[in-house]
């Protein structure tokens, strides 16, 4: 198999696994952002997407955020890659309307790398 195939695949598992563990991840982080930011009750959009499909997906936003830079970070070589993965996020903040989360998305993002970079190191160490 070339690489580039071996990159893609490895893409797709990765954002998988980070849409995995975000979902269900997603209350946790829903209750840390409406705790810590208390926003205003979200008005039905529709009749079929109330409050609750809201909260699970700013939850889902937020956990993604986390997780997409840290799994991209210690399972892909090439540091570019990561942008691929977690562009979705900004953009679907945007048509959405939550400027709010933008922050959290920034914030979380750089942690997801700091966790993936001091697990990279460490594992550095322990190979030597």
């Amino acid at each position: 198999m070339s690489k580039n195939i071996q990159m893609v695949i490895k893409i797709v598992l990765i954002f998988m696994a980070s849409a995995i563990t975000a979902w269900f991840t997603r209350k946790i982080f829903a209750d840390l952002y409406i705790t810590l930011v208390q926003p205003e009750p979200a008005e039905p959009i529709l009749f079929m997407i109330g409050p609750t499909f809201i909260y699970n997906f700013l939850g889902f936003l937020i956990s993604y955020s986390l997780f997409a830079p840290t799994f991209s970070f210690i399972f892909i070589d090439k540091k570019q890659w990561w942008g691929w993965l977690i562009v979705s996020a900004p953009l679907l903040i945007i048509s959405w309307g939550m400027w709010e989360m933008y922050l959290w998305y920034i914030v979380l993002s750089a942690v997801g790398y700091g966790v993936a970079w001091l697990i990279n190191l460490a594992i550095k160490k322990l190979k030597k």
